[in-house]
């Protein structure tokens, strides 16, 4: 995939491989990898590198394999320039990140662990795992005669991809079934989707990018054209960038020639001095646009935030962005290793660089607090019997859980009086110990069963999105001002 897409005599391309950018985990990546000069001579200063090998596979009196001593050499290489996104990428961590960004070739499904092998937690829309009738759920026992049990998501993929158009053969057992069943399904090219849209109001678009991946753009053109044509059109647009960790340039400023008026985008520095500017194109004016941010916004999802309220097309809500402005080219090494080095800067036209420092929003938000930020720290539970007449931690944990639970009203104090035992007799009534209002061993088991359960509803519980409200509150006023009386 190039930088920007042939053709475009507008831009200037970069000497060598075009850019990309892989975002804060992969950082910035060139798609074309290139590859390292020749060995150094015998005589090159490497040449200690190479004697403390010999020495520490000969002498050290512990295990080190060749493969360990030059992967451990070149990673601490790479760590001395003191980037954190200068870095060596082993041979599996490059392919799963350029799965990641590029995709692979399967049927389309994400798999979890389980006891009995692996079970589908979810189903790529129109892949052949779809087509093929499996949900999430459904248990992969065996792949190609290979039974899943006792191996690890890793391996059991590793026997679901391979070349597009060929065969693979899954022996799965549906809920509620005693029989497994054997489906053979074809292989085909699988880009994960990363682009969502939907229309929270009328007249009004929300779209969100979870990352600049290879199917990006034209995921995005497809919910951005699908919202330009919905009943009544377009009138305003919400981007959402929280929690995107970058991907490809070239995707977020093809996106952004869409949405910016005429003129400059971005400007990039190579380590050389050489200033490159991306300019985006004259087009059909976009809409009012806001787009939402938050602090692990990074990377290409900076640039594509920076330019549009930059350009001065769209507003920013939500907290500071990550802060990386760099790009990175990946370099192969032999053995499918990489190499993934900085090797320019990005900034917006005006010189302002956000490495570091972040974007600023226009109007700041922050999300709803978790209702677990409001419970206390509890005091450690009990393991003996305890009742009315005690006082200690003990008790004031076990008032604390019950208060949790909703069954003690009064103020934790640590001593065991009537609302305490009150409350202890009606947990032990529900869970069906019996109602003594004393905390045996059992109860504060039970009691920590509920707690557990009572966390994880809590955590799992719906949360009002209060950073996407006041995303269409600024936004509904920037339509007011593009549309007045409309």
């Amino acid at each position: 995939m190039p930088f920007f897409g042939s053709g475009s005599q507008r831009r200037a391309s970069m000497k060598g491989a075009a850019l990309a950018l892989a975002g804060v985990l992969a950082g910035s990546l060139l798609p074309r990898p290139a590859v390292l000069a020749a060995s150094p001579a015998p005589s090159h200063p490497f040449a200690a590198l190479r004697a403390a090998y010999t020495l520490l596979l000969k002498d050290y009196a512990g295990h080190v394999t060749p493969r360990q001593l030059l992967g451990g050499a070149l990673r601490g290489m790479l760590a001395a320039a003191g980037d954190p996104f200068t870095t060596y990428l082993p041979a599996a961590q490059a392919t799963a990140l350029a799965q990641s960004l590029n995709g692979f070739d399967g049927i389309g499904v994400v798999i979890g662990p389980v006891s009995q092998g692996v079970v589908v937690q979810s189903v790529f829309l129109g892949s052949p795992a779809q087509k093929a009738g499996l949900r999430s759920g459904d248990l992969i026992e065996a792949v190609n005669g290979h039974v899943t049990a006792g191996h690890s998501t890793a391996r059991v993929a590793s026997w679901v991809q391979g070349p597009v158009g060929t065969p693979v053969v899954l022996r799965v057992l549906l809920p509620g079934r005693a029989q497994p069943e054997t489906l053979t399904l074809h292989r085909v090219a699988i880009v994960q989707p990363t682009v969502f849209g939907s229309s929270p109001a009328p007249g009004i678009g929300l779209i969100r990018i979870t990352r600049f991946s290879a199917g990006t753009v034209s995921g995005f053109d497809a919910a951005y054209q699908k919202l330009r044509q919905q009943p009544g059109g377009l009138r305003g647009l919400v981007i959402d960038l929280r929690n995107n960790p970058g991907g490809y340039v070239d995707a977020a400023l093809r996106i952004a020639d869409q949405l910016a008026p005429a003129g400059p985008l971005l400007k990039v520095v190579t380590a050389k001095g050489q200033v490159t500017t991306y300019s985006a194109p004259a087009h059909a004016a976009a809409p009012p646009m806001v787009v939402l941010v938050n602090g692990m916004t990074a990377s290409a999802a900076e640039i594509l935030s920076g330019a549009l309220q930059y350009r001065g097309a769209a507003a920013l809500v939500g907290s500071r962005t990550y802060g990386k402005g760099s790009i990175q080219e990946m370099f192969t090494l032999p053995g499918g290793q990489r190499a993934k080095i900085t090797v320019a800067m990005d900034e917006l036209p005006n010189g302002h660089s956000w490495e570091h420092v972040g974007l600023t929003p226009n109007v700041a938000a922050l999300p709803a607090p978790s209702p677990l930020s409001q419970l206390p720290a509890f005091a450690p539970a009990g393991k003996t019997s305890v009742g009315r007449g005690r006082i200690g931690l003990d008790v004031l944990g076990l008032q604390q859980r019950l208060q949790l639970l909703g069954y003690y009203r009064g103020h934790p104090d640590g001593v065991y009086g009537r609302m305490t035992e009150a409350g202890v007799q009606v947990f032990q009534e529900h869970v069906q110990l019996p109602p003594t209002g004393v905390a045996t061993p059992a109860t504060w088991q039970a009691l920590e069963r509920a707690v557990a359960a009572r966390i994880q509803r809590l955590r799992n519980a719906p949360r009002p999105d209060t950073v996407l409200a006041k995303g269409l509150q600024v936004l509904r006023v920037r339509m007011a001002v593009a549309h007045p009386g409309g």
